[in-house]
């Protein structure tokens, strides 16, 4: 599946995408396997040579065939796919990429039982980066703010606590 890809159905012959139910324009996307586009009119291209514009990402805009089925005849090469689960994506791989392992280390820092700090380290390649995150609390030991970057952002929360969103000192 692609950007929420419910499925791709087949009406009167016409090959079409949904998203969370309902028929939509979705441009270039990569479904079981296959690379299909769908147009304006909501519809797969078939059976011909078709300028590609709205690439999602996926590739670089240029003219593409598609088979009777939709599917894109000979993608580039510089594509990829990643799974996870049974969600499939795609990816554009430039011809000089190099593979760069990322990791990311959380350390956690607790007081009476309530978390105070969060330090994230990440690495990519040589470069590393880091960012904190300081925990607030109210004096009924509820959570209230958090800062990050020296900024505090505040929790808005319902009647039974529930963070319903978080906002910074500015509203």
């Amino acid at each position: 599946m692609f950007h929420g890809c419910d499925c791709k159905h087949r009406i009167n012959g016409e090959t079409r995408y949904y998203e969370t139910g309902v028929q939509s324009y979705a441009g270039l996307v990569y479904w079981n396997g296959y690379y299909y586009y769908f147009n304006s009119s909501k519809t797969a291209v078939k059976n011909c040579s078709y300028w590609v514009t709205n690439t999602n990402g996926l590739m670089a805009s240029a003219s593409y065939t598609f088979d009777a089925q939709g599917r894109m005849v000979n993608p580039p090469s510089n594509v990829a796919t990643m799974s996870i689960g049974e969600d499939t994506a795609a990816y554009v791989a430039p011809a000089s990429a190099t593979a760069i392992t990322t990791t990311e280390e959380h350390q956690y820092f607790y007081a009476g039982g309530k978390l105070l700090r969060e330090e994230v380290t990440t690495t990519a390649g040589t470069s590393t980066n880091s960012y904190t995150l300081d925990f607030v609390y109210d004096q009924s030991g509820r959570p209230y703010a958090f800062m990050y970057g020296n900024v505090y952002y505040y929790y808005i929360t319902n009647l039974q606590g529930d963070v319903m969103s978080i906002v910074d000192g500015s509203g």
